[in-house]
């Protein structure tokens, strides 16, 4: 063989070569684009069962992703943190007022849910502009254990100025404002009911009172290491499932209580937007409510959907004039307040 048609060959068996890269990069492109399009990630604040999911995946032939989240307050840092490439689609759960936070801040879209017409007014659109869609609602109040009052020879706390009281010291537990949406909304409603001054002043007094700031309250109520969780009352009705021999109690402070919506929305440029507003799309059809509310213990947001027998009772009147806009807003600030008055940091 001459040296040209060696020459000729070496540049053929070249070309081919990279001609069967640039396929396999493609082949690679399309085979990741594929999976990236059957697949959503979620961060969840709440319970999301994995009936939901395998229904979800059934229906869709997508695959949700589940991080579950240590509060609203961590799910709107890890937002902020990943603002400049998302990594998230779909935001479940936790209390509205980070979620209007969030929007103020461009970190989750505007979706109107396909079957919008169908929810209950409470939830299609509680902020404006189509910016979240509410999912559950959760009253605030106090999770009991009547055992270990009685054990201390102890009443039963009945309004939010009994837990500043010193023979409750150490027997009271709560989330922390800085990474639960839980303990901000009772910060914010405190705050609303007695003005910021007043508020602080107590919440500095509750401080001093409270066993420490844990994950689990009402479980901890339930298994008998805390006499009172300040909570939504909502996790009573998981801990008396849970444990159904427990002497446990729900009381609404007759001061008046807030209360939240907790929230559902699509992440702003999240990497799987399509599968996302599907995954929305499920969780509030009929069949996704079915099942998400028997692992949240949650009324459904459906109009035509029965209510649940087993949900706390709480009348209307007992509730302040929650402002959901003004506590999203102030969020950062009121932590911030908080970090320095309360924990002295």
């Amino acid at each position: 063989m001459s040296v040209k048609s060696q020459q000729l060959n070496s540049i053929v068996s070249r070309i081919n070569c990279i001609w069967l890269l640039c396929l396999l990069i493609v082949y690679a492109e399309l085979i990741s684009a594929k999976e990236r399009k059957s697949h959503v990630v979620v961060y969840s604040v709440t319970s999301f069962s994995n009936e939901v999911s395998k229904a979800f995946r059934k229906a869709t032939g997508i695959k949700a992703h589940i991080y579950r989240m240590n509060g609203s307050g961590a799910t709107l840092a890890r937002l902020e943190g990943e603002r400049d490439q998302p990594k998230g689609d779909v935001w479940i759960g936790g209390s509205i007022g980070a979620h209007a936070q969030a929007a103020y801040e461009g970190l989750i879209q505007p979706y109107r849910p396909i079957n919008f017409d169908e929810l209950d007014p409470t939830f299609r659109n509680p902020l404006g502009n189509n910016s979240v869609t509410g999912l559950y609602t959760g009253v605030l109040g106090f999770i009991v254990n009547n055992d270990i009052l009685k054990a201390n020879n102890l009443p039963v706390p009945h309004s939010w100025q009994s837990l500043v009281e010193s023979k409750y010291h150490g027997l009271i537990g709560m989330k922390s404002p800085m990474v639960s949406g839980t303990a901000y909304t009772t910060v914010a409603t405190l705050v609303q009911m007695m003005g910021e001054e007043a508020a602080f002043n107590y919440l500095d007094k509750l401080h001093n009172n409270l066993a420490g700031y844990l994950n689990s309250h009402s479980r901890l109520t339930s298994q008998g290491r805390l006499a009172i969780t300040i909570t939504f009352l909502h996790e009573w009705v998981e801990e008396k499932n849970r444990f159904p021999e427990k002497n446990i109690d729900i009381i609404v402070p007759e001061e008046g209580t807030g209360h939240e919506i907790g929230g559902l929305s699509l992440i702003k440029n999240g990497p799987n937007p399509a599968a996302a507003k599907k995954l929305i799309d499920f969780i509030l059809s009929e069949k996704g409510q079915r099942l998400f509310i028997q692992s949240n213990y949650q009324n459904p947001v459906l109009v035509k959907m029965q209510r649940l027998s087993r949900a706390p009772k709480v009348n209307r009147s007992q509730l302040i004039d929650y402002d959901f806009t003004w506590a999203g807003q102030n969020r950062h600030r009121l932590i911030e307040l908080y970090k320095k008055r309360v924990l002295k940091n």
